[in-house]
């Protein structure tokens, strides 16, 4: 019998997620552009994009091992608490953003090491799951926005320079993981050597 791909409730959670996120970027686009309450939509759709994220880590808790998932449920609380800090003006956005992207650094190990696991066992052609890999690590590159917390950099006028350069992990998070969670779902109920026959050949 052929392994399932992806089973369909790690499908629907991983698609969410990528929806998700891909909403919220769309909402940072246009409050960039000046319409002041796709700001808060932002914010929100951030904290369910990491509570989706640690859902599907979780669900890939058996491929990315119990270590990578508790801190990728971690991440996801983390991500969570980054939202609230400015949704509830306890901090400004920069502090609150470097809280963030500390949280879904913490969720990268998982989507890297589930994504290996998948490709190892034939779940994932190996493009995409090398592209899960890429993406879980880049994700990693944000604990660096530890210091930027740690030192509780909230100004962008004086922010320095380096503190800036920690948002780096971000494009794993919210350009590569919606579009590697989005690919991730369409495999769910599919029989493993079809999955990675369509991948292989698209």
């Amino acid at each position: 019998m052929p392994h399932v791909a992806i089973d369909s409730t790690t499908g629907r959670l991983a698609t969410a997620a990528g929806v998700t996120a891909l909403t919220a970027d769309a909402a940072f686009v246009v409050f960039s552009a000046g319409v002041e309450p796709f700001g808060p939509i932002n914010d929100v759709g951030n904290a369910i994009a990491g509570v989706l994220a640690g859902c599907v880590a979780w669900r890939l808790r058996h491929r990315a091992g119990g270590p990578a998932t508790g801190i990728a449920i971690a991440g996801a609380t983390v991500a969570v608490i980054g939202s609230w800090l400015v949704v509830s003006r306890t901090t400004g956005w920069l502090l609150a953003g470097f809280v963030s992207a500390s949280g879904f650094a913490l969720i990268g190990p998982s989507v890297a090491l589930a994504a290996r696991r998948l490709g190892a066992e034939g779940v994932l052609a190996p493009r995409l799951a090398r592209f899960g890999e890429v993406t879980g690590w880049i994700m990693t590159l944000g604990v660096t926005a530890f210091a930027p917390v740690a030192l509780r950099v909230d100004d962008a006028s004086s922010a320095p320079f380096w503190a800036w350069l920690t948002f780096s992990g971000m494009v794993g998070a919210f350009v590569l993981y919606p579009v590697w969670a989005v690919m991730l779902g369409r495999q769910a109920r599919r029989p493993a050597s079809a999955a990675v026959g369509e991948a292989s050949g698209a």
